[in-house]
This record gives C-alpha cells, sequence and structure tokens, in this order.
C-alpha cells in the first residue's frame, strides 16, 4: 500500500516529526514522517519501515499539475509489489484536500491521503525546492537517501530504470521484472536493455546476457561478460573500443586488475574515474582505483577511494570487503569487523563469508592456544633430536608452511585479503580433519636456525637431503600468477631426498576460493593418509602404558593400531648386510598422548607367545 501525503492550508490536528537538519541528498537521512490520515489512522513511515523491511522505501513529493506519470509508475509498483518489498509514500503540495481526492480517485489510487495543515517543524520542507520530486531511501535504521530524482525530464521519464537499479545494487531478483516494466513504459530501451544485460550478468546468465549487449551494441556489456568469464585480455580489448565510456574504462581496469597488470589497471582506472557513468559504475572505477593505492602501500589513499566508492554505491560489497582490510592492516579490528559484517548484510558472498569467519576466530583465546601449542611442540620435538644421529626409520612430523611473496613475482589480487584468507582456511581445514603441523614460515625457519640449518632461506631450494630431523616432509602452499587468474599451489618435499613428491595447483578466479582451499586440502589429506607412519618403542615397563617416540605431529591419532617388529634374519647383499628382517610379533593401540612429552601412549593388544616388548624395538602403521 502507499501513503499519500498532503500538505496544505486546511489546519487539521497533525504531528510531523523529522529528522533534525534532514537534507535531501545523497547519504543523508530521510525524514521521519508521522501524521494521523482523514480517516483518523495513524501513519508512522520509519515504523513501517521498521516492521515490513522492504527492499527500498520511495517518498515522492508532487503536485497534481505535475505528478500523474510518476504517480501512475508508482501504482505500478505498489500493485505488483506492496508494503513487503516496497514502501512508497507520496506527499501531495499546493493542493487542498478535495483536489487530492479527485486526483487520487481518477489515478485509483489506493493512499493514506492527509491534510497536512500546519506542520509544528518546517525545517525539511524547504528542500522540497522542485516538484516532482523523488527520494530512494534506504530501509533501516539510518534511512539514508540513496538517490534524488529532481524534476521531470529524462531522470524522471526513467524512472522504473532506476529503480531496477537500485534493486540490482542489492542484487534483488525483481530487478529483471522491473526492467521490463520500463521497457514496456516505454522508458529508454538502451539504458534499460543494457541494465538487463547487467543483471543477466549477475545472475550467471552470460549467454543471455552477450545476446542483450550485442543488439544494443554495448561495449561496456560486452566487455563485463569477457571479465566474468576470466578471458581479460578479451576485456579489455573490447572496453578499449568505447574509449569515452566510463563503465567499460572501470571494466577495463578490473580486467588488468585481475591479469596482474597493475600499473595498466591504476591508469585505467583513473580514466574511468574521470567519465561520466552511473553511480554504481562510478563506484566500480574508485575501487579499483583503492585496490591498486593499497597494493603500492598507500593505505591512506586506499581508504579514501573506497570510502568514495561505498558513498556512490552502498552495496558495493567488494569495496566494503576491500576497506575492512585496510582497518585491519591499520589494527582497528572492530572496524574491520563492523565493514565485513555491513557487507555480508547485504549479499551472501564467499569471501566476505570467510573474512568474516576468520576475524572472529581469531579473536578466540582457544583457537590461538591451539596454535601456539602446535608450534611449541614442534620447537620442543627439534630440541629433543639436538645432538642425535638422524633415525632413519622414525616418520618425521608432518609440516606445512606458507611462503611470503616471491622474488621479482608478486601475486596481485583483485579482492584484497584473499591469500591470507586462503592460508588461514587451509591450516584451519588441515587442523581440523588430521595431524598436520602448520606454522608460519618465520616460525618454522626460527625452528629450523635451531637446528642449525638454512636450507629453507630460498623458497625454490630443495630441502638439505637427510638432514631436517624435525619434518619428513615439508608442504609449501604459495601464490603465482601468469598473465591469468592467479592460482594456488602446493609443493611437498621429501627432506630426506630432496625430492619433490607431490606438486598441484588450483586456479583462483576472483573471490573464489573455497574450491581451490578444498582442493589443496583434499591433495594434502590424501598423500598424507597413504604414508605409513613409523617410530620407535621409548619405554615398555608398562603394557597398559608403552610410550613410544611418536606425537600428534606424525598424524598420530587415539584408538590407532601400530604393529611391533622384532628384527630378524640379516639381509645379504654383496657378501655384506644391508638390512634385517622385520618380523611383526605384536599389535599395540594409542590411547592417548603423555602430558608432559607429548609423545604416544599405547596399550598391549596381542602379542606372539614368548616374545617381549622391548625398548627400541620398532613399530609402524598397521592396514
Amino acid at each position: 500500500m502507499r501513503w499519500f501525503l498532503t500538505v496544505g492550508t486546511a489546519a487539521l490536528a497533525l504531528a510531523v516529526s523529522v529528522t533534525a537538519n534532514a537534507q535531501f541528498t545523497k547519504g543523508a537521512p530521510a525524514p521521519c514522517i508521522k501524521a494521523v490520515d482523514i480517516r483518523g489512522e495513524d501513519v508512522d513511515t520509519c515504523t513501517l519501515i521498521e516492521q515490513a523491511k522492504p527492499y527500498l522505501a520511495i517518498y515522492y513529493f508532487f503536485d497534481t499539475a505535475s505528478g500523474e506519470e510518476l504517480a501512475l509508475k508508482l501504482r505500478l509498483l505498489d500493485m505488483k509489489y506492496g508494503r513487503e518489498k516496497m514502501i512508497i509514500t507520496a506527499l501531495g503540495f499546493k493542493e487542498d484536500e478535495e483536489a487530492l481526492k479527485t486526483f487520487a480517485r481518477q489515478l485509483d489510487l489506493n493512499y493514506h491521503v492527509i491534510d497536512g495543515g500546519k506542520i509544528a517543524d518546517a525545517a525539511w520542507i524547504k528542500h522540497v525546492d522542485v516538484t516532482p520530486l523523488v527520494l530512494f531511501v534506504a530501509p533501516d535504521e539510518q534511512r539514508a537517501v540513496e538517490q534524488v530524482i529532481r524534476g521531470g525530464g529524462t531522470s524522471s521519464a526513467d524512472f522504473l530504470k532506476r529503480v531496477a537499479e537500485n534493486l540490482y545494487q542489492k542484487r534483488k531478483a525483481e530487478a529483471a521484472a522491473v526492467v521490463d516494466d520500463a521497457l514496456a513504459a516505454g522508458e529508454d530501451p538502451q539504458a534499460a536493455r543494457e541494465l538487463k544485460g547487467y543483471i543477466l550478468v549477475s545472475e550467471g546468465k552470460l549467454d543471455e546476457a552477450v545476446a542483450e549487449f550485442g543488439e544494443i551494441q554495448s561495449n561496456a556489456g560486452l566487455a563485463r561478460v569477457a571479465l566474468e568469464q576470466g578471458d581479460y585480455d578479451k576485456a579489455a580489448e573490447i572496453a578499449d573500443q568505447a574509449p569515452d565510456d566510463g563503465y567499460a574504462q572501470a571494466v577495463k581496469a578490473q580486467a588488468l586488475m585481475n591479469a596482474g597488470k597493475v600499473e595498466d589497471a591504476a591508469a585505467a582506472a583513473d580514466k574511468a574515474a574521470t567519465l561520466p557513468a552511473d553511480d554504481w559504475q562510478k563506484s566500480e572505477a574508485l575501487n579499483a582505483q583503492g585496490r591498486v593505492a593499497q597494493e603500492k602501500g598507500d593505505n591512506s589513499a586506499a581508504l579514501s577511494r573506497y570510502e568514495q566508492a561505498i558513498a556512490l554505491d552502498p552495496y558495493n560489497v567488494i569495496a566494503l570487503s576491500n576497506e575492512s582490510t585496510v582497518h585491519q592492516a591499520e589494527g582497528d579490528v572492530a572496524k574491520a569487523k563492523e565493514t565485513l559484517e555491513r557487507a555480508a548484510s547485504i549479499r551472501d558472498d564467499e569471501l566476505v563469508s570467510l573474512m568474516l569467519r576468520q576475524l572472529e576466530e581469531a579473536t578466540q583465546v582457544e583457537r590461538g592456544k591451539l596454535v601456539q601449542q602446535q608450534i611449541k611442540e614442534l620447537a620442543e620435538y627439534a630440541k629433543r633430536l639436538e645432538g642425535q644421529p638422524v633415525d632413519d626409520w622414525t616418520t618425521r612430523p608432518l609440516v606445512v608452511s606458507f611462503l611470503g611473496p616471491r622474488q621479482g613475482r608478486p601475486v596481485f589480487f583483485a579482492r584484497a585479503g584473499t591469500d591470507v584468507a586462503v592460508r588461514h582456511e587451509i591450516a584451519a581445514l588441515l587442523r581440523g580433519q588430521m595431524n598436520v603441523a602448520v606454522v608460519e614460515r618465520e616460525n618454522l625457519d626460527l625452528i629450523l636456525q635451531e637446528q642449525q640449518l638454512s636450507a629453507l632461506a630460498d623458497p625454490e631450494t630443495a630441502a638439505a637431503p637427510g638432514k631436517i630431523k624435525i619434518a619428513r616432509y615439508l608442504s609449501f602452499v604459495d601464490f603465482d600468477q601468469i598473465d591469468s587468474d592467479p592460482f594456488v599451489f602446493l609443493r611437498v618435499t621429501d627432506t630426506q631426498t630432496g625430492e619433490i613428491v607431490l606438486h598441484y595447483k588450483a586456479n583462483m578466479p576472483p573471490g573464489k576460493v573455497l574450491g581451490p582451499v578444498g582442493a589443496i586440502v583434499d591433495e594434502l589429506a590424501h598423500f598424507y593418509r597413504d604414508q605409513e607412519v613409523r617410530g620407535m618403542i621409548a619405554d615398555a615397563a608398562d603394557e597398559n602404558a608403552i610410550l613410544t617416540n611418536l606425537t600428534a605431529l606424525h598424524g598420530v591419532k587415539a584408538d590407532q593400531v601400530f604393529t611391533v617388529l622384532q628384527e630378524g634374519e640379516p639381509i645379504e647383499a654383496g657378501g655384506r648386510v644391508i638390512a634385517y628382517r622385520q618380523r611383526p610379533v605384536a599389535r599395540v593401540q594409542v590411547t592417548g598422548f603423555d602430558e608432559q612429552t607429548g609423545l604416544a601412549v599405547c596399550k598391549l593388544l596381542e602379542k606372539r607367545d614368548g616374545v617381549r616388548i622391548d625398548k627400541d624395538m620398532k613399530i609402524k602403521s598397521s592396514e
């Protein structure tokens, strides 16, 4: 239902309360209007917005001489969507009550009709300096003005297209239907169909979008499709065919950013910001400028651009998530979280959801304790090995580390914070699924330095064969980019031979991280689960508390069963003993881990007659 408020000269009982110093400008708070209609029913626009939680609130200021066209378009929206989707409040000026009743009856309008009479606080009225005047108002507590349409002309003529554009920014499904209404109403077909193409792109209907853009010869639209398809060279090439189109140049900037061509992207973004474009389109150009500034280390400039982008388009989720990473880098975690929560409230975004969850988890004391405990255990294990000869039998711990940026081969992510989110998610999944030590590179280096090793100083250098005793395999996760989407790659190195035993990579389209992360974790989990875990008996005095030299860092889990081996006959070759046969004589099961040392404790399940379980006997995981 719509509400039709009359501001006239007849004095009836009326109370109108408005936000102090309300300005009819974008970003300013809209009036909160309270009144009693001629039927005696209360009307409170702010309460209605709060209760209905619509997609959009529309305030319409008009007089009967100039308001018929928009009044009919508003009637269409009211009839199709109602207050559940759109709350429409119309305020009549320069008319008496009878004239407004006649106007509403002739157009078949169903409004709350209110005779304004005298307004107690008329400060906001002075801003209604022209009719018709339309305000799009954000349906939340702040009631920020999202768009102002002043007077008749082009803006008024394309009213339904502007409503559809607002819904598109919010990614509401009704946007497409409102565009069709705009076309049916005779609004500018070029503008309406181009917007329809962008809506189709947002819905993943790229073939339909290409058809729409092709028929109206929209290079900006076709460039956007190429961008979505990951063909960044094609996107830039098509955009170059529209050098004076602000959005075409904004798309070009995004394509160049995604391809890692930061300097070229900066030039395109700067150009786009100076050309005419709709607010949401210019917002994307400003976001690109901010991302380039952030990459260059100028957080102040980046934050300024992001804020400008969000001011133009409050629903620019990418600009919001980028802004949050600047706040986090500056140490303002609360502001970073607030910004991410705002982005998450607008629509589902994979990277935003991941970053918000990780930010919340980072503040949890227990998670921090778990990470620090794992690093401590690895360091203590290294200390226990100091001065001891390399044990060729015992499995080394399973260690995953993350490399820093590679010299001369920087990786640029169009979405700020992508690399950090990926690393954290891999770490969280590995810790949750299997016993793997996940340590940052600097912590791993410190542990290795205690062993007087520097074999990992260069990411391209393999581990010193046979000398790194704290890990059997070292798994490295890093990023790279070669004229396309960045990719995350995994490399597993055998510390005894220096051989790379596993190499895997997964492409990372902008904003898409869960798929590549899942693939990396699956590869690691599959590799490690195929590895036989081997160790030795450290203490066998109590058959119900047999102590091993293995810890959780070796991939050992509670209830895991090991076979105990007894050294048998020698194996000779070339006239000398090269090994001894290992005869299975018993089975033990892990019951827990020693509180002081972290070593796995087992109980005896079975053994052969006459066999004694002794210290230094070898064990291996049972199949």
